[in-house]
């Protein structure tokens, strides 16, 4: 790995902004921190911060562009493949995984849920030969919702707050002529980061969700034969709808008392029905489920399994049904 270091210049501009009348210097002066936020922010969770220093050359005559002098480790993630955004392939520095966000931003729209990964761990955004292939460490940095609540302040506040708003914000590396190593956004593409930023907060919100079944019949498959409290699996229906239900705690008194007694004695013939009350917690991005907690609260039926007959799961609820 290279461990030499190298200054990048990034550009940070105000378009439109009258240089006569001049800006708010409290606003500016927010707004500048703001962007030396970012730039921390994505170094932070990139894991190169403690070798990237910042600093800001003094303003131009007649302008308000600003200038970031970052000066960094380079090498730090090969970012993206990708033929329509050659500006950021094998990005080598902060200031292109930078770019990559922004890119990424302004393909989506905004809407950085509209990804696919791939079987080689990659994640793909946007479709077709316009797609951007990214590695699972840039993946990471767009789905950051500290990165989208500093990044969507860094181009909306200064449309929003000036007496005369800009009506563009454009960041670029300094002294190149290339397309690709500018980016903006415009007042009508302000509304991506109201979506980035709800996006990116999705991404780790849960919602958790508690509900109650009743009379439904399952079989032991694993669990204390001591009558334990915790630390059972059960396995409800058959066939597609067959379920297991790990780490399931009983807290029916009565049926353990049984069980430590001897009276009744599980195995994974056994045919239980129970009332349970289940925990899931939701993923609000990929609306993935996972339970957190099952308790069999009631077990209302125990049937030992028959030695000198021993019927499927599905027969016997198939014979229930039909009485």
């Amino acid at each position: 790995m290279d461990t030499s270091t190298k200054n990048q210049t990034l550009v940070y501009r105000f378009v439109d902004v009258d240089p006569e009348e001049g800006l708010d210097a409290k606003d500016l002066s927010k707004f500048l921190s703001q962007f030396d936020g970012l730039i921390k922010e994505v170094a932070k969770e990139s894991g190169t911060l403690e070798n990237t220093s910042i600093k800001v050359r003094p303003f131009k005559e007649g302008s308000f562009i600003t200038e970031f002098v970052i000066h960094c480790v380079p090498g730090l993630i090969d970012a993206l493949n990708s033929d329509a955004i050659s500006a950021i392939n094998n990005a080598g520095g902060l200031v292109e995984v930078l770019f990559a966000i922004a890119h990424i931003i302004k393909k989506v729209k905004g809407h950085i849920s509209k990804y696919k990964p791939t079987d080689n761990g990659t994640f793909v955004y946007g479709e077709g030969s316009d797609a951007v292939v990214v590695p699972v460490e840039i993946h990471a940095l767009v789905q950051s919702p500290e990165i989208a609540e500093k990044f969507s302040k860094v181009i909306t506040g200064p449309m929003k707050s000036f007496k005369r708003p800009s009506r563009e914000i454009e960041i670029k590396i300094a002294g190149s002529k290339a397309s690709e190593d500018a980016i903006s956004f415009s007042s009508s593409e302000a509304t991506y980061f109201d979506s980035y930023k709800e996006e990116a907060l999705k991404a780790t919100q849960e919602e958790t969700v508690e509900y109650s079944s009743h009379n439904i019949w399952v079989r032991p498959l694993f669990g204390s034969y001591g009558g334990d409290v915790s630390g059972y699996t059960f396995e409800s229906g058959y066939e597609d709808e067959q379920r297991t239900y790990n780490k399931v705690q009983i807290d029916d008194r009565d049926f353990l008392e049984r069980v430590r007694d001897g009276e009744y004695r599980l195995n994974s013939g056994d045919l239980m029905r129970v009332d349970m009350t289940i925990t899931e917690v939701i993923n609000l991005r990929t609306q993935k489920v996972r339970t957190a907690a099952c308790h069999i609260t009631k077990v209302r039926d125990y049937r030992p399994m028959k030695r000198c007959e021993q019927l499927t799961f599905a027969d016997f609820v198939d014979g229930e049904n039909n009485d």
